[in-house]
């Protein structure tokens, strides 16, 4: 998250709701500050997409156009599950539900990242755990998974090369804010 609140103060500091948004981060930076991730090689970009599978077996992984020699191995693990999520609703009409997700309904723009965070099922079970159980591996509290995850939408809506998608992100962001922390 270094250095996503002054790309966000740029990016949208026309938007009132921007100095709300700082706040949150603030908060969040504070309450992930004491942990220390492990840093590695970091693909950048590594969603579904990217993993080459042949007979039920990953053969492989593209797409390291926005790889890091050293970065947070945390980020990979958030990528994943962010862009997984956004991909459940793609085949649904808007408003249906997605089949095999009951909590779902193709709604709007991150519907998919906010039933992994906050829904009940089958998926937000096997993401909140995937998440917490890659936190641990990397020697974080697997209770950070949400916090990370909210950071992974900062960093994104901070980063992203579209304009757009960036501020889908944001948008998603103050969705999952939750009341007192906002």
């Amino acid at each position: 998250m270094d250095g996503a609140p002054a790309a966000i103060a740029s990016r949208f500091g026309a938007d009132s709701a921007t100095a709300a948004d700082l706040r949150y981060v603030s908060n969040l930076r504070g309450r992930l500050a004491g942990h220390q991730i492990a840093r590695s090689v970091v693909h950048g970009d590594f969603w579904p997409g990217n993993i080459l599978i042949d007979d039920g077996r990953v053969r492989g992984v593209i797409g390291w156009e926005d790889s890091r020699p050293e970065g947070p191995a945390v980020l990979d693990l958030v990528r994943f599950v962010m862009t997984y999520s956004l991909y459940l609703d793609r085949h649904t009409r808007p408003g249906h539900r997605v089949r095999g997700h009951p909590g779902l309904r193709a709604d709007r723009w991150g519907a998919g990242i906010e039933y992994a965070l906050e829904g009940s099922g089958w998926y937000p079970g096997l993401a909140r755990r995937f998440l917490a159980e890659g936190l641990e591996q990397l020697g974080a509290p697997g209770a950070c998974g949400r916090d990370v995850l909210m950071a992974g939408l900062v960093t994104t809506a901070a980063e992203a090369d579209h304009p757009g998608f960036a501020r889908e992100h944001l948008l998603l962001f103050r969705r999952l804010c939750t009341g007192g922390e906002r």
